[in-house]
């Protein structure tokens, strides 16, 4: 069997990402802080956040992946050193290490549509932490790659959508709340900032299957491929809909907006993503809608 490792791979798109690579008949080593080994995916405890270049390259030398899947990363709740260690540093490491390597794994780097503005298809300076330490990690692929160090593909993945999503992010804090009010027996009661942005979300289980066709096919190595459903969606209608897919009552009064910025902005404007490449490519296109997703995550959430 191919063995891939998938760094991150207990984390929230991680466990989607090994599921799929393991019926996809993987040998899936999964890493991460909290062992997730289920069939056919063996689990490998490690903290890559704590992770040097010795351990990364010692675990690869064991394992020697024909591919190396990095899912893990930083975002809700994360400090900026934080996101700056898991979404760039750890990404500069994988690439010295993997290009030393005597057989070198293909690298399969899970980006971030965020990594670009919304109506900007390539900011000089993205405005987060979060976006600036993921382009950070593109930009070092792709400089590798046009090097000949490694051969890669960065998956520039937007919003998701999917069962298990953090209670640090919007939809999985909010899914939370309502699972908690429904098992009360009362009303949820939110409180929201004035969301106007549309934004592009994807299911967990189509950034996976992406996932999966990176790392079986070499016609994308070298690209940085836009992975979503390429159309926009209002945030708060999404609210709505989840609120309406769970049943539970629910009272929303809007709060005026924080000073500052956080890891993903909520400001004005629309983005989405251009999946004509990874279609071309990859053959990949999305097969679930924005309410599949909704269902999946109000599923895990009860």
């Amino acid at each position: 069997m191919r063995r891939v490792v998938v760094l991150g791979g207990s984390g929230f798109l991680g466990r989607h990402i090994c599921r799929a690579l393991a019926a996809s008949h993987w040998d899936v080593v999964c890493v991460g802080r909290r062992p997730h080994g289920a069939g056919a995916v063996r689990s490998v405890r490690a903290d890559l956040g704590d992770a040097d270049a010795g351990a990364l390259a010692a675990l690869l030398a064991r394992e020697r992946p024909a591919v190396v899947v990095n899912a893990a990363g930083a975002v809700w709740g994360a400090t900026d050193a934080q996101m700056t260690e898991l979404n760039a540093v750890l990404v500069e490491r994988l690439i010295d290490v993997a290009g030393a390597l005597p057989v070198r794994p293909r690298l399969v780097q899970i980006g971030s549509l965020h990594e670009c503005a919304p109506s900007a298809p390539q900011p000089a300076e993205p405005a987060t932490v979060y976006a600036r330490s993921k382009a950070r990690a593109t930009r070092a692929l792709q400089a590798a790659s046009e090097a000949g160090l490694v051969e890669a593909v960065v998956l520039r993945v937007s919003n998701t959508l999917g069962a298990g999503a953090p209670a640090g992010s919007l939809l999985g804090g909010i899914a939370d709340r309502l699972a908690a009010a429904d098992r009360a027996g009362g009303t949820c009661r939110l409180e929201l900032p004035p969301l106007t942005a549309r934004r592009d979300f994807v299911d967990t289980r189509d950034v996976a299957d992406a996932v999966v066709r990176a790392c079986a096919r070499a016609a994308a190595d070298g690209r940085v491929l836009e992975v979503g459903r390429g159309s926009a969606v209002g945030v708060r209608a999404l609210i709505d809909d989840l609120i309406a897919v769970s049943g539970v009552p629910t009272a929303i009064s809007v709060r005026s907006p924080a000073s500052g910025t956080t890891a993903r902005s909520s400001s004005l404007g629309e983005q989405r993503a251009d999946i004509r490449a990874i279609r071309e490519l990859l053959g990949w296109q999305p097969r679930f809608t924005p309410r599949d997703g909704l269902v999946a995550l109000w599923s895990a959430a009860r």
